[in-house]
């Protein structure tokens, strides 16, 4: 019988402690935003697939939560939708949604405030919701102010931020309008290094990367000789990774040879650890197994710590 009961006790604990978390609501988008209208609140969407890791991250640890529950519940009407079943597909096309998770949030009228990507901790969590209702932070409001031609640096930071985190091909020209109104002390600091570190705004040969290049002294001031000289070579360390492991099929002689160049162009601190990234990636690319392993024994204790794992 105590067995029982403690089996009872148990089982309501759960219901009790699930009950507390995110309220979401088994409704069609279409009623969520009815209800809102009614209860003077918006919609907040979990866009998610069964086969996402971070998905379930997020549906097991932080939405069942009761700091959320009491955040979500007053602000929102909670709605989550499967993009590959149901409504999902059809609302995946309408808000343009390719990535999982993606959370969004959506005024009364059906138009988004504010998205954004990717699984994190609880409190970390509720803080990117919150800067979804900030006037001064949210995505939509951002947007309009800056097509209505506002250029405050404040203003192009945030969005800036929002669109590289959204991975938006757009960010690229707010990047470019923020650079034209702040200093260089401003652009070498660890508070800008969210540009810097983009593998889509800084792209080899960009004006992003050329300035990480040209002003990497300040860099190392700031952020680190390791992460300034791994970030100036990540191209460089990509193709060679990739034509250890098979993946780069474009590989060719010239091209290796066109890397040792480069790479002495560019005079690293780290330039020890590319070359002998470059020495094994050329014996690997001969096929000559008993080459590659007397190539390893030699160079592989100088390359950078990152880089000798994939290797």
């Amino acid at each position: 019988m105590k067995r029982i009961v403690c089996l009872l006790i148990c089982v309501c604990s759960y219901f009790q402690l699930f009950s507390q978390g995110v309220d979401f609501k088994q409704i069609t988008l279409k009623e969520a935003l009815e209800q809102a209208k009614a209860q003077g609140k918006m919609v907040f969407m979990d866009c998610y697939t069964t086969w996402c890791g971070p998905c379930k991250m997020m549906t097991e640890e932080v939405f069942p939560q009761k700091e959320a529950g009491d955040f979500f519940n007053a602000h929102f009407v909670n709605v989550k939708f499967d993009m590959e079943k149901g409504e999902g597909p059809e609302l995946g096309k309408r808000f343009n949604v390719n990535v999982y998770p993606t959370f969004l949030i959506i005024e009364q009228d059906g138009s988004i405030r504010h998205r954004f990507i990717g699984n994190t901790k609880e409190k970390v969590f509720i803080k990117r919701v919150k800067e979804g209702l900030d006037e001064n932070t949210a995505l939509k409001p951002l947007a309009t102010k800056y097509n209505a031609g506002n250029r405050e640096k404040d203003l192009l930071f945030q969005y800036a931020k929002n669109l590289i985190d959204l991975k938006d091909p757009s960010a690229s020209n707010v990047v470019k309008d923020l650079f034209n109104v702040t200093t260089d002390k401003e652009k070498t600091s660890e508070e800008y290094w969210f540009i810097f570190k983009d593998e889509k705004i800084c792209t080899q040969n960009s004006d992003v990367w050329k300035y990480l290049h040209e002003h990497r002294k300040e860099f190392y001031k700031t952020i680190g000789v390791k992460k300034v000289d791994s970030r100036i070579a990540a191209k460089l360390n990509h193709e060679m990774q990739t034509t250890i492991s098979g993946e780069n099929t474009k590989m060719n002689k010239k091209r290796l040879v066109e890397i040792g160049k480069e790479i002495k162009a560019l005079d690293l601190a780290t330039e020890k650890s590319l070359l002998a990234s470059l020495a094994i990636t050329k014996a690997a690319f001969t096929g000559d197994t008993g080459k590659l392993l007397s190539t390893c024994e030699k160079k592989l204790g100088q390359v950078q710590n990152g880089n000798q794992s994939t290797l």
